[in-house]
């Protein structure tokens, strides 16, 4: 890579054409550089320039009109957006420092693309609502930070760690309809509003489906996670569980609320112990394909099994589901089917044991 550093005598020049005009600078720039150099060449600039080249100051007045700050934002016109990416790979970012920045997906794809460090503590606003995070380096927390239907995957430390996310810290502890891939999880999501979450591959991911807000966990679909609690009376409309532990519902405490979409049952463990489990998980049974059971399991005993497979043309339903039969409920049936003979010989012995202690003590 040949790093061409630009002439520090005329960079106040190129300032100051910056500024009565960004956008035919971007334009006249780029032409001059695709004509001039090649694509390895690296353009060395100053922080300012940079700044002034890719971001948007801002004036912003305190509330008693005496003061006033900065804040910035990456130049987001549609007709340049373009332009300026491809401005980019010709610019060398090594020095390129930035506080107060304002996020748009611009700015997150310039920097992607760039590996540009996004330190999260230079942030103006802690609002990331609907944003892409998408092989970014990041460094800092999002403690603070509004992150509803954000997506966060393939990002990493600019030591290449994980990111680490802590879910009691987030604003409104609400994760309404993110996807996040690929993090550490340093706390359990307790009184978090999950509803429409994606975690895939993510470490240390403990859910209590008791103590989410409002017990919702509708369009969630979770790999890789650890449940707490049961899903008794949660709300479990389209959920897709994989790869997870000791998901499970009573089935009388089943709770679905639309029947828009099939009802899943994907990864969790439908316990049946009574008539009126058995009942609640009949109802359903118009709303369900084979489908909907994939790597779901049924813990019964085996009167509730066979009433299963009896039902109208229910049996393909079950065709990939796990029975878990206690042993207790296979031991007593083993034993009422092919064992009389055997309990019957068991219980003449003891009479006759009894018998016969019986005749020693009257000696």
């Amino acid at each position: 890579m040949k790093l061409l550093k630009l002439c520090k005598d005329y960079e106040q020049e190129w300032m100051e054409a910056i500024k009565n005009n960004k956008c035919e600078f971007i334009f006249k720039l780029y032409n001059f550089i695709i004509s001039n150099y090649s694509v390895d060449d690296k353009i060395l600039m100053s922080n300012d320039l940079i700044t002034e080249l890719l971001l948007d100051k801002i004036l912003i007045e305190t509330g008693n009109n005496e003061f006033y700050s900065y804040k910035y934002k990456f130049v987001s016109d549609d007709y340049i957006k373009n332009v300026v990416f491809e401005l980019c790979q010709y610019i060398d970012f090594r020095n390129f420092k930035y506080s107060n920045l304002i996020l748009n997906q611009v700015a997150l794809d310039i920097m992607s693309s760039n590996q540009i460090v996004l330190d999260l503590n230079r942030i103006f606003d802690k609002n990331i609502d609907g944003l892409e995070f998408d092989d970014c380096i990041i460094e800092g927390t999002f403690d603070g930070f509004s992150i509803k239907g954000t997506t966060i995957k393939n990002c990493e430390t600019e030591k290449g760690y994980k990111i680490m996310i802590n879910p009691q810290k987030i604003k409104d502890r609400c994760f309404s309809a993110c996807h996040i891939e690929n993090v550490i999880f340093t706390e359990n999501f307790d009184n978090c509003d999950i509803r429409g979450l994606e975690l895939e591959e993510n470490d240390n991911v403990v859910i209590n489906p008791q103590k989410v807000k409002y017990k919702n966990l509708s369009n969630c679909k979770i790999s890789d996670a650890t449940f707490m609690g049961s899903l008794d009376n949660c709300n479990i409309d389209n959920m897709i569980l994989y790869n997870c532990n000791n998901a499970y519902v009573n089935a009388e405490h089943l709770m679905f609320h639309h029947f828009k979409n099939d009802l899943q049952f994907q990864g969790i463990n439908i316990i049946i112990s009574n008539e009126k489990g058995f009942n609640k998980l009949k109802s359903y049974l118009d709303h369900l394909t084979y489908q909907s059971f994939y790597g779901a399991s049924i813990t019964c005993d085996y009167s509730f099994r066979i009433k299963l497979f009896c039902l109208q043309d229910s049996n393909s339903l079950f065709a990939y589901v796990d029975f878990n039969i206690p042993k207790s409920d296979l031991d007593d049936l083993f034993e009422r089917t092919f064992n009389l003979n055997k309990l019957k010989e068991t219980k003449d012995i003891n009479v006759k044991k009894k018998s016969h202690f019986l005749g020693l003590r009257r000696r």
